[in-house]
């Protein structure tokens, strides 16, 4: 029994990785995910001067509102929100907020949303999730967004890569645009304009492509389920 669950499981890794081999990938870089958010009327021209800006729950607000419009795999229903201080956020994201507050996007703690405070890329991950996959089961842990990040290697966001083992960081907005790219376009390399090592090399390059590492590993575990 157990050797045909090894046998079924390689079946199934030899289809998925068949699936990516033969699915076009492309790349994408800075311009091309701005443009593109410009497009889709996610942020205004004047965004693109001020790439390495670092967002607050607020600022993401509106982006994630019409990224719902794009890319919901649902219609959302608006709930309750308890949260007790949107009004102390900018009146032009008050409503975006009270909305992902009532969708139950957007978390609250204790009773408050907390507008100002700046995003971090584990909160910005299970934000943009929750709409792209689904919700996860999430901890009270330091790293409770985890599965978060699992679920979109799974699923080949390669952006994810850019944030991988820094979830406690504040998300700039073009890390933030680049994995809601991502969500839109699985398999295709994010090219950022900042030059930090990829997941698979020590190496600083001018630019940061995304890429994936072997699948030695997985075999290795596969073989191990066969000979048990």
């Amino acid at each position: 029994m157990k050797k045909l669950r090894g046998y079924l499981i390689v079946w199934s890794v030899l289809l998925w990785t068949t699936s990516f081999v033969f699915a076009e990938t492309n790349s994408a870089t800075t311009s091309d995910i701005f443009e593109r958010a410009i497009d889709r009327g996610m942020i205004s021209e004047s965004w693109k001067d001020v790439i390495d800006a670092k967002l607050t729950r607020e600022e993401a607000a509106p982006i994630i509102i019409r990224y719902i419009s794009e890319v919901a795999r649902k219609d959302y229903k608006e709930w309750s929100c308890n949260a007790s201080d949107i009004h102390t956020a900018d009146s032009l994201y008050q409503e975006d907020l009270r909305k992902l507050c009532a969708y139950w996007i957007m978390h609250w703690y204790g009773n408050k949303l907390h507008p100002k405070r700046s995003l971090t890329n584990q909160q910005a991950v299970a934000l943009i999730m929750r709409i792209a996959d689904g919700p996860q089961k999430e901890t009270t842990k330091r790293k409770w967004g985890s599965t978060y990040f699992e679920r979109a290697k799974i699923l080949w966001y390669n952006a994810i890569w850019l944030l991988q083992n820094k979830d406690t960081e504040v998300i700039t907005l073009e890390n933030f645009l680049a994995f809601l790219y991502s969500t839109d376009n699985p398999y295709d390399d994010i090219i950022t304009s900042k030059s930090t090592a990829t997941s698979t090399s020590t190496t600083t390059n001018k630019t940061n492509k995304i890429t994936w590492t072997s699948w030695n590993d997985i075999l290795v575990r596969l073989m191990e389920i066969i000979q048990e």
